[in-house]
C-alpha cells in the first residue's frame, strides 16, 4: 500500500475549498440561542444534572450553559485550525510522508499524518467486496464529491483510488452512494452479487465521474 503515492498537501487543498465556506456551530448556538435555553429549563433539576454528568460538564446553570458551548466549540476549532495548517505545512515542506495502517476489523487506514480515521482515506473488507473512501469533508456525502470539488480533484482522486483497487487485485472500480449497503452492518452477507444487484450497473451507470448522478461503474485494466 505505502508504494501508492499519496499526495497529502493536494488533498488538503481539495478540503480547504470545500470547507472555507461552511458554517460554523457557532453560529447555530448563537441563532437558536433562546430554544437551546429554554430546552434545559424544561428538564427538572435532577434530568439537567444528569444531562451535565453524561457529557462530563462543569456544574454551569442554565443561563450559562450556551455561553459554554460556544466557548468549547471555539476552542475546538481553533484546534482543528492549528492542527491542519501544521500538517499542510509539513506537507508542503515535504517533511511528512502518509502512511498507511492496519485498522480494526479488516481495515486500512492513512490518516494522512494525524487526522482521525474518517478524515484521511479508509479502505474495509467486506465478504469479496473492497470499500474505499476519502476524508469525511469530502466524502461523507456522495453529492460533495459529484458536485463541490473541482474536475481535476476528481479526476486526482479516481486515479488514485483506481490504483489502491489494483492493489486488492480488483478488475472494476464502482461508485456508490452512502446508502449502497457495503456499510449495512445489518446484513453480514451483503457481497458483490448484491451490490450489483441494488445499483442495477447496466441500466443506471453514468457516463463518466463528472456526470455521474446515482452510480459509475468502470472496469480497471
Amino acid at each position: 500500500m505505502n508504494q501508492i503515492a499519496v499526495d497529502g498537501q493536494r488533498i488538503l487543498d481539495c478540503i480547504k475549498d470545500v470547507t472555507k465556506d461552511r458554517t460554523s456551530v457557532v453560529t447555530h448556538y448563537i441563532k437558536n440561542r433562546q430554544q437551546i435555553e429554554a430546552d434545559f429549563y424544561a428538564k427538572s433539576d435532577a434530568e439537567y444534572q444528569e444531562y451535565l454528568a453524561s457529557v462530563n460538564f462543569p456544574a454551569l446553570s442554565r443561563a450559562e450553559i450556551v455561553d459554554y458551548l460556544i466557548a468549547e466549540e471555539l476552542a475546538r476549532e481553533q484546534k482543528e485550525k492549528e492542527h491542519f495548517a501544521a500538517t499542510y505545512a509539513q506537507f508542503k515542506s515535504q517533511t511528512l510522508q502518509s502512511q498507511w495502517e492496519k485498522g480494526e476489523q479488516h481495515t486500512y487506514v492513512n490518516r494522512l499524518g494525524s487526522f482521525r480515521e474518517y478524515d484521511g482515506l479508509r479502505i474495509w473488507l467486506r465478504n469479496d467486496l473492497v470499500g474505499l473512501s476519502g476524508p469525511a469533508a469530502i466524502f461523507a456525502h456522495y453529492a460533495t464529491f459529484q458536485r463541490a470539488i473541482r474536475s481535476d480533484d476528481r479526476t486526482h482522486f479516481h486515479e488514485l483510488f483506481k490504483q489502491i483497487m489494483k492493489t486488492f487485485n480488483s478488475d472494476f472500480i464502482g461508485y456508490t452512494h452512502e446508502w449502497s449497503g457495503l456499510d449495512d452492518e445489518d446484513d453480514p452477507d451483503f457481497d458483490l452479487k448484491k451490490l450489483q444487484a441494488q445499483s442495477d450497473w447496466t441500466n443506471n451507470t453514468s457516463r463518466s465521474i463528472h456526470t455521474m448522478s446515482n452510480f459509475y461503474f468502470e472496469k480497471i485494466q
